[in-house]
């Protein structure tokens, strides 16, 4: 990475992209893909891989509203910090590649008639989170 300079914008660089935490303070637009975010959600997601303020190993980082989602009140914060990149990634696939829409009201889910998903590498921290949001 030093070398190319391939996913590090700047130096000193911290690893570590998947997070779980509680907003401390947001921005005008603080609306992720599933609604508004608030100070005290618990959220979860992944962050910027090496840009400076993004780094998840600090106290406070910053984060991308589009690749943060409310943390499922079943997990606790370390869990949730070990499913950002799986999860988006999965998301990212299915409603972005599929072009579904968004639900938003997870309370309503639309019936879709019996049509089938499959999905290749199940096992997988991206194939699980897929499974589950199919």
């Amino acid at each position: 990475m030093a070398y190319t300079g391939q996913l590090v914008v700047e130096w000193p660089f911290v690893l570590g992209c998947d997070v779980g935490g509680v907003v401390v303070k947001t921005g005008p637009n603080a609306v992720g893909p599933l609604g508004p975010l608030k100070v005290g959600d618990g959220v979860c997601g992944c962050s910027r891989l090496g840009s400076k303020g993004y780094s998840t190993c600090e106290e406070y980082l910053l984060m991308d509203t589009q690749v943060t989602f409310p943390k499922p009140k079943n997990i606790d914060f370390a869990q949730a910090a070990t499913i950002g990149s799986g999860v988006d990634t999965a998301c990212l696939g299915i409603f972005h590649g599929l072009g579904i829409d968004v639900p938003k009201d997870l309370s309503k889910l639309p019936d879709r008639g019996g049509e089938w998903v499959l999905v290749f590498g199940g096992p997988s921290s991206v194939g699980k989170a897929a499974v589950q949001v199919c």
